[in-house]
């Protein structure tokens, strides 16, 4: 079983819209088959939210592979972080994706695979 590679961010304190948003590519320089992403939100009363990985083989043609987390703040402020894993997934280039259906929160992703 080889090592987690570094983590690297795909999302940087993104503000999510209704719009998908995508992230920046990350290109593991080999397939991995092993993604774990840790999104940390900062959301405030009523934003609502969806966001998950996606990768590919080529860095053109993208699938959901997992890792996905959804969910809506009705209390304060606050920020949420959480880790998602995507198990037995190949994928060269992994991403970050994501929008609000409410609201409009923040979201940094940080990736890594094996």
């Amino acid at each position: 079983m080889s090592a987690w590679s570094i983590p690297v961010e795909s999302f940087s304190s993104v503000t999510l819209t209704s719009m998908l948003q995508t992230g920046t590519a990350i290109d593991l320089h080999r397939v991995g088959t092993d993604h774990a992403v840790e999104y940390i939100l900062g959301v405030v009363t009523n934003d609502s939210w969806s966001v998950s990985l996606q990768g590919s083989l080529d860095g053109a043609d993208w699938y959901d592979i997992g890792g996905a987390y959804s969910g809506t703040e009705g209390g304060a402020p606050t920020t949420i972080a959480v880790v998602e894993t995507a198990t037995f997934k190949p994928a060269r280039f992994i991403r970050a994706t994501g929008s609000a259906s409410v609201g409009s929160p923040t979201v940094t992703a940080l990736v890594t695979s094996r």
